[in-house]
């Protein structure tokens, strides 16, 4: 298994923020409202696209199979576990951590000398644990398990990783924004179900189960349809983070103690709080067969992967730090280039 892979992959995402960068410094995509299109863009067209296809054009998969809908099933209540697990654990260490409040422009839309200081921290710490709960499992996620799973279990391996995404989607839009805003009121079930994501994952699961519908996997125009809005995702992400990039100093990327601390929560904690939750699942050998090793392996890969790239779109949104958001993304995906060589090399042992 080639470890260069994993590097450039990053290398490569990192790349994608130079035109974003250059065309803010540039004053060419600028202000808020220029922002906010491509952020509209990305949270409701693109990766609810990217949400169909992930079901609608899976390859060499029998939707009908009883061992895949049952491991399926398993991957889900792991997934769940595991962010829930992480979510906690990181509302509890920041809570209790000294935070000092963000700069002057580093919220979006607000107003800094009407909110209170500690408010202003609670925004830090709401960025903090999002970065620590939410990885990036669709863009790097999906990939790194294509590139580690043997080719016989490949197709398996992706649609596990798929189903994690799911949770994931689930999961942003309640306690995700619940991170963001502070807001109780956001966590609420039918969020969970009735956000853009999810929406795209139940219309491609329509096309998963009902084979003779799928219009985008039996005519070749439609399935690059899904596939060129599908693959904005990545870009789109970059170019937002690239902007919010052209504001930040350099130097503050590694003075901030705690996005060691979030980044050490997301890239070695998170892994292995979900491999100890599972442990007895694998002490008893619970699931067999060598192919249903991923229902185990693939959640905890992708608790294992760098921040979300949408972090810095969903602050945006829901007017969080974006600063902050934008450190923690850049922190974390920067360790990456250390940890995933090293996680891969664990699963590869």
């Amino acid at each position: 298994m080639d470890i260069t892979k994993v590097v450039f992959t990053i290398i490569m995402l990192f790349s994608l923020m130079i035109p974003g960068y250059i065309l803010r410094k540039k004053r060419m995509l600028f202000g808020d409202s220029s922002l906010s299109g491509l952020v509209n863009l990305l949270l409701y067209v693109c990766q609810p696209i990217l949400s169909v296809r992930s079901f609608a054009l899976a390859k060499d998969i029998d939707p009908y199979d009883t061992n895949l809908l049952a491991n399926m099933g398993w991957v889900f209540l792991f997934a769940l576990i595991g962010q829930f697990a992480v979510y906690g654990l990181g509302k509890l260490i920041f809570k209790h951590l000294p935070i000092k409040p963000p700069p002057v422009n580093g919220v979006a839309g607000a107003s800094l000398s009407t909110i209170p200081p500690e408010k202003l921290a609670d925004k830090k710490r709401g960025i903090y644990t999002y970065a620590a709960t939410f990885s990036n499992s669709a863009f790097i996620g999906i990939p790194f398990v294509e590139m580690i799973a043997p080719a016989e279990f490949k197709a398996q391996a992706v649609i596990y990783a798929t189903v994690y995404v799911v949770v994931f989607n689930m999961l942003v839009w309640t306690i995700g924004v619940h991170a963001l805003t502070g807001d109780i009121k956001s966590i609420k079930l039918h969020k969970a179900i009735i956000n853009p994501a999810v929406l795209g994952t139940l219309v491609g699961l329509l096309f998963f189960y009902v084979p003779q519908i799928n219009f985008f996997a039996k005519v070749e125009p439609f399935d690059k349809f899904l596939n060129l809005f599908a693959d904005m995702n990545a870009p789109i992400s970059m170019v937002i983070i690239g902007s919010r990039f052209a504001d930040i100093r350099i130097r503050d990327l590694f003075t901030d103690a705690s996005l060691y601390i979030t980044a050490a929560l997301r890239l070695i904690v998170a892994p292995a709080l979900l491999f100890v939750i599972l442990l007895p699942f694998v002490l008893t050998n619970y699931f067999g067969e060598l192919r249903n090793a991923w229902v185990i392996l693939v959640p905890i890969v992708l608790l294992g992967v760098p921040p979300a790239a949408s972090m810095i779109a969903m602050a945006e949104k829901f007017d969080a730090d974006i600063y902050t958001a934008v450190k923690g993304f850049l922190t974390g995906t920067l360790l990456s280039l250390i940890a995933l060589p090293a996680l891969l090399w664990l699963l590869t042992m």
